[in-house]
């Protein structure tokens, strides 16, 4: 995680500007065909924060949360398993890549089971934003992977404060860890296949555009 990254000496903070790297996602984006982004990294990372922010600097954009194809009922030894990439890939990535309109069925959070459905149609750009949004199955559908690094202590305290403090057994025995697998999984690799990693912990409020960087894949800011 990003203490221990930090602790090893490997990474240089570099600051660059989300305005810049929106420049490049519009200028690389195919006509007719939605750009797919994938905002990938733990749980409290902070990916909803920069999906947020992402979206406002992008014009014709929608976000589609990972939350919203969570299941209850799933094998913690398989990773990614609480979550149903197969409905996402089916109900919604192969339509939108056919630049065709498309609906899926929201997970109802309070109820603990899926809800309304959805309808949407194909835009420019496309975020998919939660954790194992990067994950090896979903990869040819995604043009540009972002993965947020935070460190676990800053992680477990913004999911407490967000779910409440009788969530924290769920947390640390149960989301972490399969986090933490999927993580350090040598099949999925979310962090090598990413092409930018971003420090989940950075806010600058005189500069609201400006963003951390841990790593950087390309020349996506020049």
């Amino acid at each position: 995680m990003l203490a221990e990254i930090l602790a090893q000496g490997e990474v240089q903070y570099m600051k660059r500007s989300i305005n810049k790297l929106c420049h490049y996602l519009k200028a690389n984006s195919s006509k007719g065909v939605p750009f797919i982004i994938a905002v990938d990294g733990l749980g409290g990372a902070g990916k909803s924060y920069f999906s947020n922010k992402l979206f406002s600097y992008l014009e014709d954009c929608l976000v589609i949360k990972f939350d919203d194809f969570y299941l209850p009922e799933s094998n913690a030894s398989i990773i990614g398993s609480n979550f149903d990439w197969h409905r996402l890939l089916e109900q919604v990535l192969t339509p939108l890549k056919n630049n065709l309109p498309c609906s899926y069925q929201v997970f109802n959070w309070e109820k603990y089971d899926l809800g309304e459905w959805r309808k949407i149609k194909a835009t420019k750009f496309v975020i998919i934003e939660g954790v194992t949004s990067a994950r090896l199955e979903l990869r040819p559908f995604l043009d540009f992977i972002i993965f947020i690094e935070t460190s676990n202590e800053v992680r477990l305290r913004r999911g407490i404060e967000r779910d409440g403090i009788e969530a924290t057994e769920l947390w640390i025995n149960d989301w972490m860890l399969r986090e933490i697998r999927y993580l350090e999984s040598l099949i999925h690799q979310p962090r090598e296949n990413s092409n930018l990693i971003i420090d989940g912990t950075y806010k600058n409020e005189n500069n609201p555009d400006e963003i951390r960087l841990i790593k950087e894949m390309g020349g996506y800011f020049a």
